[in-house]
């Protein structure tokens, strides 16, 4: 493992422990702000997919969040959350191995942040600030950062929205307890099995994402020459 690449999970662990600490977790808003857009944007998408509609997504301050839905295909949608910001950030963290994937990856997050406040984002300035700030965010990330820093930053945004999927486990375990509102929930009440299991099954394929996506971002895009056979 390289040192980029130790610094990498390093840097992951760190803001997820912040994510997770009373008090301090103030100092992770910005992240969780911008996993937030991403798991109600996520929501969004599979609603229009399953013919569903989208009237707003909202994010707060706390840094929760909804999406104001009409119809679609419910196992999808409350599915898409967690599934969707592993997903983008498990594509974000395996493109980005090169300088100009990198540059592709953080602009092409912005372009999509801005679109999703121009169509659904409305009567929240939590939501409009947090948004329009990562979207000029990363592409002046992309415009400003060298070859080595623009990698490891968007691998790194990339990475931590994976972990966020992975460690949101811990709350829904504790809301599948306590009878508490959740995607998980909600896919109990649509399909009658226990919320632990969609829990337990998004946390897997968050996870195995995740470990995908390492591995292809860390596999040398130009693979070394072994010498012929003699």
């Amino acid at each position: 493992m390289t040192l980029p690449q130790k610094r990498l999970l390093a840097a992951c662990a760190a803001a997820l422990l912040v994510w997770n600490l009373p008090f301090v977790e103030v100092l992770a808003l910005p992240l969780i702000w911008l996993n937030t857009h991403l798991h109600e944007l996520s929501h969004a998408v599979a609603a229009l997919a399953t013919g569903g509609e989208v009237e707003r997504i909202r994010v707060f301050a706390s840094g929760g969040g909804d999406a104001s839905i009409r119809g679609g295909w419910i196992v999808v949608v409350a599915s898409a959350g967690y599934l969707g910001a592993a997903a983008v950030g498990g594509a974000l963290l395996a493109w980005a191995k090169t300088e100009e994937r990198a540059r592709q990856s953080l602009w092409g997050l912005a372009v999509v942040l801005a679109v999703s406040l121009l169509i659904w984002v409305r009567a929240d300035w939590v939501g409009v600030l947090s948004g329009a700030g990562w979207a000029f965010g990363l592409w002046a990330l992309s415009r400003k950062l060298n070859g080595p820093q623009v990698v490891w930053t968007a691998q790194f945004l990339g990475a931590i929205q994976c972990l966020a999927s992975v460690d949101a486990f811990r709350a829904l375990f504790w809301a599948s307890r306590t009878g508490s509102h959740s995607d998980a929930a909600l896919m109990q009440q649509a399909t009658g099995v226990p919320g632990l299991f969609w829990a337990s099954v998004w946390f897997l394929a968050s996870l195995g994402l995740l470990i995908a996506a390492l591995r292809s971002a860390w596999k040398s895009p130009h693979p070394v020459p072994t010498s012929p056979a003699p």
